[in-house]
C-alpha cells in the first residue's frame, strides 16, 4: 500500500533477483517550496546531462509537451535542448562514476532543468 515491496526468506547462494520499475518518466520541482526547476526521474533514477557530452553550465531545458509532460524520442528517452535550440541531448541516469569524481577533470552532471515546449 505505501509503494513498497519487501522480499523475505532465505536466499541460497548466487541468487538472481530481477526488478523492473515501470514508473515511467516524471518530472519533479526542486526544491519544492520554491522550485527552481526540474529533475528528470525515469523510476526511482535521477537522468542527468553529461559534462562528456554537453557544456552543463548551459541553461538547458527539457522538451515537454503542451501537458507538461516529457517529450520522449524514439528510443522512450527523454531530450534536453540547449538555449539556442540547436542542439538536443538524451539524458543518462546518474552513475557511481559522478560521487567519486577525478580530482583534474571533475566528471559534472546537469540534474535541473527549465521546461520548454519549443523545438519539437
Amino acid at each position: 500500500q505505501d509503494g513498497r515491496v519487501l522480499l523475505t526468506r532465505t536466499w541460497p547462494a548466487a541468487t538472481i533477483i530481477e526488478v523492473e520499475f515501470v514508473a515511467g518518466v516524471r518530472l519533479v520541482s526542486w526544491p519544492a517550496s520554491n522550485p527552481k526547476g526540474v529533475a528528470v526521474f525515469d523510476g526511482p533514477l535521477c537522468l542527468g546531462l553529461p559534462s562528456e557530452a554537453a557544456d552543463v553550465d548551459l541553461p538547458w531545458a527539457v522538451r515537454v509537451d503542451a501537458a507538461g509532460q516529457p517529450v520522449l524520442n524514439s528510443a522512450g528517452a527523454p531530450q534536453v535542448i540547449e538555449p539556442s535550440s540547436r542542439a538536443v541531448q538524451t539524458l543518462e541516469p546518474i552513475g557511481a562514476r559522478w560521487l567519486a569524481p577525478g580530482v583534474k577533470n571533475p566528471a559534472r552532471q546537469r540534474v535541473l532543468f527549465q521546461t520548454s515546449t519549443e523545438g519539437r
